[in-house]
C-alpha cells in the first residue's frame, strides 16, 4: 500500500478486512432479518432467522450455520460465544439469550448499529491474521516481499499467479 516493494502486516491486515463482510452486505442481511421493515430486528425476527429446523430454539449447529455468513469467524469464538449466552445450559438459546447478544443497550430491539457492532466481534482476531501473516513471512523480517508472496500465491510454480490460484489461497482468509 505504501509501494515499498514489501507488505507488512498493517497492510496486509487491511486488504484482508477489504475483502471481509463489509457493511453493505451487512446492511442487506440485516434488513431480510428485519420482517415488518420497521428498521429494527426483535427478539421474534431474530430467531426465526437463526432457528433453521423451526423448533423454537437455536442449536449451536444453527447458531453456527447463520454466523458463517459473516466472513471471518472462528470456531472457537462462536462455541465461547455460544456457552456464554447459554444462561441456562440447556444446549440451546432462546429467544430471550439471543437477543441479549444482540441488543446491546437493552431496550428490546436490535438496531443496524448494534447489529453490525456485535458481528464484528466475531470477526477472526489479529492473532489469527498475524499467524497467516507469520506463516508468509519466510525471512522473518515483518514484511511479506515478492518472493515471499510468489511462494506463497504461485501454486503450481510457474513464475505467476492465475486467478485460481490466488482464490485458492485467498479463501483459506474465510
Amino acid at each position: 500500500m505504501n509501494k515499498d516493494g514489501k507488505v507488512s502486516f498493517d497492510e496486509f491486515k487491511k486488504v484482508v478486512e477489504k475483502y471481509r463482510t463489509g457493511d453493505a452486505a451487512l446492511k442487506r442481511i440485516f434488513d431480510s432479518y428485519d420482517h415488518d421493515k420497521d428498521g429494527y430486528v426483535d427478539a421474534k425476527e431474530l430467531v426465526k432467522e437463526f432457528d433453521l429446523n423451526k423448533d423454537n430454539k437455536v442449536s449451536y449447529d444453527e447458531f453456527k450455520k447463520v454466523m458463517k455468513k459473516f466472513k471471518g469467524h472462528d470456531e472457537d469464538t462462536l462455541k465461547a460465544r455460544f456457552a456464554a449466552l447459554d444462561k441456562d445450559k440447556s444446549g440451546t438459546l432462546d429467544a430471550v439469550e439471543l437477543l441479549a447478544e444482540f441488543d446491546l443497550n437493552k431496550d428490546g430491539k436490535v438496531s443496524f448499529d448494534e447489529f453490525k457492532n456485535v458481528i464484528s466481534k466475531y470477526k477472526q482476531g489479529d492473532a489469527a491474521l498475524k499467524k497467516r501473516f507469520d506463516s508468509y513471512d519466510h525471512n522473518k523480517d515483518g514484511h511479506l516481499d515478492a518472493a515471499e508472496l510468489l511462494h506463497e500465491f504461485d501454486l503450481n510454480k510457474d513464475g505467476k499467479v492465475s486467478f485460481d490460484e490466488f482464490k485458492k489461497v485467498w479463501t483459506k482468509f474465510h
